[in-house]
């Protein structure tokens, strides 16, 4: 103060001697020197005249530091307290070659840290905001780059951080600007983990990279864009997460329906551009993002809610040039890896099918029937038509067999029937020459498993009734359930249109049932 009394232990300078020209690129690499050192002389002796406390108050401070650990703290509090001229003057270390004649020379014009600042960067020595007390380097102190990383990451406490003790801070090692964008960007991937993420802390984390992109190194910039392409980090409107390609500013709902779109609330921020978050959905920006889907693996129950609707949208494209489509376990599969089809052309359960059987079959059920009869998914046979029903207990299936009179009827009407396509009409006439050779036979259980070429392809599964080999096996069912079932069974090969006629048949006499004739030629 005024009186002249020093608050704080002085600052001391020394001196001391190295020998060796590596001892002494050691020395300067570790108080900060960044360039090779240059030497004026062929010797190797070397001085370094440094700045510090006295070893006695070091030993004073290492003793109280074991019951006091906040020690060093106060120790850095009261040089903070000092006017700059106190530590200002002796921040600085200088390393001399010394010459055979005692003449002496810099090998360096980079500031070397004196070794009282190199001491207490090694101690936990000042406090945070929340007065938790920490290493230097471990803290940031506030400036226009760093205020996107306030409540990530921990800040000098604001009554040290002043425009007078800003220079000392830096030369204790905290820091200026941020350590990068990793631990913004580890905020999100923690959120986007949540069951439910508040909407509100996400965006705040969207506004800190926003904030942080304005001033952030390039490499920094890259490593934001490169985590929101590969990583679903953001929260759509809709409450889904997605990555960068496979969400919008704004929707179309005729091109590329359900797309997702970013939340109307951080639609404001420049981040979107900066790492390619599109304007609009088009159907080359879907296929773009369909490529980027993990080949062969199960996705998300939200991705593969967004490649159904293009799978209907696009589905010529998505086969021929993704060479991807959906399986049955929901695996986003290569095309040449699918060796059956299933579409809802056919009534068909296949839930309790093996995972082997599930993997190689496309999944068109969302497809009309003109899509899936047409090239290129025509070249994948349905799944349907090749699995075969065996019973599993033979022995329980001896039964009285009769006939039907509707259902013989209902067969050679159908056997009349004229079609479109020649080779359409002839499948349909033999399966309604089937239809009307059908025997009825009444049992008391139906159980069976599933086979395809051969082998066994699922597991056994009660059924109701089954049609097989010119019989129509047939469990104790209601009126009701026999006029929906037996139509579903034997119609499972024919069109949407025929299956109604044959239950329009189901409750006629056979001379009634020739009127159903009328429903299917047309």
């Amino acid at each position: 103060g005024r009186s002249g009394l020093q608050t704080m232990a002085p600052l001391a300078q020394k001196r001391t001697s190295l020998y060796g020209r590596q001892r002494a690129v050691t020395e300067a690499q570790a108080r900060g020197q960044r360039q090779g050192l240059y030497y004026a002389y062929v010797t190797e002796s070397f001085v370094l005249d440094d700045w510090d406390f006295s070893a006695d108050y070091w030993r004073h401070w290492e003793a109280l530091s074991k019951a006091d650990p906040g020690i060093w703290a106060k120790v850095v509090g009261k040089i903070l307290e000092q006017r700059d001229i106190y530590w200002s003057r002796a921040s600085s270390a200088r390393l001399l070659q010394v010459a055979t004649t005692g003449s002496t020379r810099a090998v360096s014009s980079e500031p070397l840290l004196a070794d009282w600042l190199l001491k207490l960067r090694a101690k936990p020595c000042l406090p945070d905001i929340r007065n938790m007390i920490q290493l230097p380097a471990d803290l940031v102190r506030r400036t226009p780059e760093t205020e996107a990383l306030i409540d990530v990451e921990p800040f000098v406490h604001g009554l040290l951080d002043r425009e007078t003790t800003r220079p000392l801070l830096d030369l204790l090692g905290v820091r200026s600007t941020p350590s990068g964008p990793g631990r913004l960007l580890d905020r999100l991937r923690a959120l986007a983990k949540s069951d439910k993420a508040p909407a509100h802390e996400v965006e705040k984390w969207y506004r800190r990279l926003d904030q942080m992109l304005d001033g952030c190194s390039t490499a920094d910039a890259q490593n934001i864009k490169n985590a929101f392409q590969a990583e679903k980090l953001i929260l759509a409107q809709d409450g889904t997460w997605a990555t960068s390609g496979g969400v919008f500013l704004a929707g179309d709902e005729e091109d590329i329906p359900g797309a997702a779109v970013v939340r109307a609330s951080v639609l404001d921020l420049s981040l979107w551009h900066r790492i390619g978050v599109a304007d609009r959905p088009s159907a080359d920006l879907a296929l773009q993002w369909l490529g980027t889907l993990a080949s062969g693996k199960a996705l998300s129950a939200d991705d593969a809610r967004r490649v159904r609707t293009l799978l209907v949208r696009y589905p010529i494209r998505i086969w021929e040039e993704r060479g991807h489509w959906l399986n049955l376990v929901g695996e986003w599969a290569p095309v040449d890896t699918l060796a059956y089809g299933l579409s809802m052309q056919t009534l068909f359960r296949w839930s309790h099918l093996h995972e082997w059987v599930k993997r190689k079959t496309a999944d068109f059920q969302r497809l009309s029937g003109e899509t899936v009869q047409a090239p290129p998914f025509s070249a994948l046979p349905a799944l349907s038509d090749l699995v075969e029903e065996h019973f599993n207990q033979p022995s329980l299936l001896a039964g009285i067999e009769d006939r039907r009179a509707w259902l013989t009827a209902f067969g050679t009407q159908l056997a009349r029937i004229e079609l479109a396509d020649a080779a359409e009409t002839e499948r349909v006439r033999a399966l309604a020459e089937a239809i009307a050779a059908t025997s009825w036979v009444q049992t008391p259980k139906l159980e069976v498993i599933p086979y395809l070429d051969g082998v066994p392809a699922g597991t056994a599964r009660l059924t109701d009734i089954l049609w097989l080999d010119g019989k129509l096996f047939v469990s104790p069912l209601s009126k009701a359930k026999l006029a929906k079932r037996v139509p579903e069974e034997i119609g499972r090969n024919l069109s949407a249109d025929i299956r109604a006629a044959l239950a329009s048949g189901k409750a006629l006499s056979a001379d009634d049932a020739r009127r159903v004739r009328t429903l299917l030629v047309r």
